[in-house]
């Protein structure tokens, strides 16, 4: 079985906090980071795109 996406093949958590460490309230506020991170990536590709390189 492959290893969660945050833990490394021992189980360690790598460079983020481990969801299933967090209480429900901390999972919803870290789930909600990482939507808003996504949507301000996605944004910032959208305006590379459509902004023409001089």
């Amino acid at each position: 079985m492959a290893a969660p996406p945050c833990r490394d093949v021992a189980g360690h958590c790598v460079g983020q906090r481990c969801p299933d460490r967090l209480s429900a309230r901390e999972r919803k506020d870290a789930l909600r980071q990482t939507a808003d991170r996504r949507a301000s990536v996605y944004a910032r590709r959208a305006a590379a795109i459509a902004a023409p390189e001089a």
